[in-house]
């Protein structure tokens, strides 16, 4: 099983995608509570969608079900898996690195960035950022969580950093 750090860092986003989905996000937000996943029009952010991966919150316990992954993602996965489950069939050893952004997400009920590298089987050498956005229901639980996710050029985004520490980054800056 591949466990990662996620250390606490002052770094800002330096992708132009997923700060736009980001602020996309948050021009969807009502004050004090998620976006309504309703609310949300792919329309409006056309130029992302191969970007997007939109993940079905299940509860009790907690699991997750890809419903929509764009296709610059599947071509670095080398695999459309939408409608399938993120678990150990899909996913193996590095299950809890894929789902720990999701979960945390979902349980934390706010956004999340990180930067670290692809978690897709033969492509842990590329350097990517995420980003984490959660929807809910007024009142009720993440029920879909909206990523983005860009590759960056170069692994000196990550000096300092080895593949098992993966910093989250702050998305509001």
């Amino acid at each position: 099983m591949i466990h990662l750090t996620h250390p606490e860092s002052d770094m800002p986003m330096r992708s132009d995608v997923n700060r736009h989905l980001c602020d996309h996000w948050l021009s969807l937000k009502p004050d004090g509570g998620l976006p309504e996943w309703r609310s949300f029009s792919p329309a409006d952010v056309r130029k992302l969608l191969p970007h997007l991966i939109v993940v079905e919150c299940l509860p009790d316990p907690l699991r997750f079900r890809f419903r929509l992954i764009g296709t610059f993602v599947t071509g670095i996965a080398g695999r459309d898996a939408t409608g399938r489950m993120l678990d150990e069939d899909l996913y193996g050893d590095r299950l809890e690195a894929m789902t720990w952004h999701y979960r945390r997400c979902a349980e934390s009920a706010e956004p999340l960035a990180t930067l670290g590298t692809v978690h897709f089987v033969d492509r842990d050498w590329m350097v990517a950022e995420h980003v984490f956005l959660p929807f809910a229901p007024p009142g009720g639980p993440v029920n879909i969580i909206m990523a983005g996710l860009d590759t960056l050029d170069g692994s000196a985004w990550l000096s300092g950093y080895s593949h098992e520490i993966e910093p989250v980054l702050d998305w509001r800056a």
